[in-house]
Order: structure tokens, then sequence, then C-alpha cells
């Protein structure tokens, strides 16, 4: 089980220049358009994202996400290691964790470890999304409120997870 993020600190040197903790999940620091992720272990909860930019990323460790495909299924895939990644900002997706190299009855099995990746994000296109399943439909969900109220992402005792 993934434990929730308790607790989101962020120190921003000017415009261009930070630094994101999501204190025992990740890690991130950016220079301008260039960001290096530090993951500790997959995404928080069971919500699916989008981000708010097309990007291209370089892992340094294999990885395994969910991510919904054209049809609007919730589907698994490996991102490997020393290969680009492009995304746009509509793909909708969660890092599980580090991939073990190896399948489990056709599925990518995951292995404790910490994922590193260098992403390059494009120019902002639309907000952040998040989405969950919500009677058996996928369903956008605002996280805002709370981590301006609480200072971390929603959880299943928030009662929206």
């Amino acid at each position: 089980m993934i434990s929730e993020v308790e607790k989101i600190e962020r120190f921003i040197l000017g415009r261009w220049i930070g630094m994101q903790k999501a204190y025992g999940y990740w890690v991130q620091v950016w220079i301008g358009r260039l960001r290096l992720h530090v993951f500790l272990q997959g995404d928080p909860g069971e919500a699916l994202h989008s981000h708010p930019w097309p990007y291209t990323s370089f892992p340094f460790s294999s990885y395994v996400e969910e991510y919904l495909d054209g049809a609007g299924e919730i589907k698994r895939q490996v991102i490997r290691r020393f290969r680009l990644n492009r995304q746009t900002a509509t793909h909708t997706h969660r890092i599980l964790g580090k991939w073990s190299g190896k399948y489990v009855n056709g599925e990518p099995t995951i292995v404790p470890g910490r994922v590193v990746t260098i992403c390059f994000s494009g120019r902002v296109e639309r907000e952040m999304q998040f989405f969950r399943m919500h009677k058996g439909r996928l369903k956008a969900y605002d996280w805002k409120p709370y981590l301006r109220r609480f200072g971390r992402l929603p959880s299943k005792r928030d009662g929206v997870l």
C-alpha cells in the first residue's frame, strides 16, 4: 500500500530555479523547464494525473506506470531507462514504482527502489488534472483545496479517493 504524502515543501530561488519535496514520496529540482525527479516510491493514492505541459523525460531507472489509453481503459506499461519518453499534456498516468525487470502473468512487477528521471517540460497548455475511479468511471477532481489547506494531497480519509 502506498502511503499518502504528509507534507509538501517548496523552496523557490527566483522565478526559474526551485526545489519541491513531498516527504516519503519524491524530490524535484528545476532550473527553467529542466527538472530532476527522484521518486522514492510510486504516486500516492489511486489517482491518475495529467500535467499542464507536454514533456520529454529521460529515465535513469526503468519504472512501471498506469495510463489511460485511447479507449478509456487503464493499462500498465514499462518506461525503460535511458530511452526518451515523450508525452502530451493530456497523457493521464501514475507512476507505480521501479520495474523489477520481470513480468508475472503478463504484467510488469515492481520492486522497492528509487526512480530517477530528467524531464524537459514544454509550455503550459492547461491545468494539471487528477482523476479517480468513482462508481466505475474515471472522474476528475480538484486537488488544490487539499494542498492549500493541509499541505498534502487528498487521501482516502478525506473521502475523495
